[in-house]
């Protein structure tokens, strides 16, 4: 019996001390400048941080004419950068970006890194506004 104890009391130990994992530290930081091509202000524009999968991860909003903007606390990782600015707050960008050439690309930081960025915004094209009209009998 005792062999037996010694054994699980190992097997704990070892099962344990393989699964132990370090926790990421949170010292990434990923600056950089929004711009819009057709020279609107960027102020109002959010700057938001997923995982590579769509998870997202943090969120920040322009509040200078210059467009700067530092996202600082971020762990390792894989992610993407998107923005997009919603001029008369009816929910739908009116413009949007992201970091990438053709698709958003995707971004590996690791422990302590600093990645500075470019976002150029463009106008989104809408087919028009819509009404909404109640389908019942009056």
């Amino acid at each position: 019996m005792k062999k037996f104890i010694s054994f699980v009391l190992l097997f704990v130990l070892i099962v344990v001390s393989c699964d132990i994992q370090p926790i990421p530290v949170s010292n990434c930081k990923i600056s950089g400048t929004v711009n819009i091509n057709d020279s609107s202000s960027p102020i109002g524009t959010i700057i938001s941080l997923e995982t590579s999968v769509g998870f997202p991860v943090k969120s920040i909003g322009i509040s200078n004419l210059s467009g700067n903007f530092i996202m600082t606390g971020i762990s390792p990782g894989d992610y993407k950068i998107f923005a997009g600015l919603d001029m008369d707050n009816d929910g739908i960008d009116d413009y949007s970006g992201y970091y990438g050439n053709n698709n958003p690309e995707v971004i590996t930081l690791f422990s302590g890194d600093s990645l500075s960025v470019q976002i150029t915004l463009y106008k989104n094209s809408r087919k028009g506004k819509y009404e909404i009209v109640s389908c019942r009998n009056k």
